[in-house]
């Protein structure tokens, strides 16, 4: 997304990271996010900055797999701010655009029942 972005000289990004930069394909403004102390480097480490990119956003743009817990997490953060968001659904190589829980719950008529479940598992 970052080399689509910076082709078209896309200037409003920030890239959040935490322990190393490493990727700015655009050389965008950056910002590093402290990781919490109590978790190790697992789901909690990295929900940590995508809560604070999900808090900053104006709109979001991700890709997901169907599967991944990081990427639903922050759907799920952006939709509860109120924020859109949209999403390049990899399986189905289309776009979808969530404003509301409906908008996602179309999404999810798009996922295989056990990735969702397995996804969804241990989030509020």
């Amino acid at each position: 997304m970052q080399t689509y972005l910076a082709e078209r000289h896309y200037p409003r990004v920030i890239v959040f990271w935490m322990d190393t930069c490493r990727n700015n394909v655009g050389a965008w403004p950056n910002r590093k996010i402290e990781p919490p102390s109590e978790h190790g480097r697992g789901f909690g480490y990295y929900a940590a900055k995508d809560a604070a990119m999900s808090r900053e956003a104006k709109c979001s743009m991700m890709l997901w797999d169907g599967k991944s817990k990081g990427t639903l997490n922050n759907m799920l953060n952006l939709i509860a701010a109120q924020k859109r968001t949209l999403v390049y659904f990899a399986p189905r190589k289309e776009f979808y655009m969530l404003a509301t829980h409906a908008d996602l719950q179309a999404l999810f008529a798009h996922c295989r029942p056990r990735d969702l479940d397995d996804a969804a598992r241990g989030l509020g």
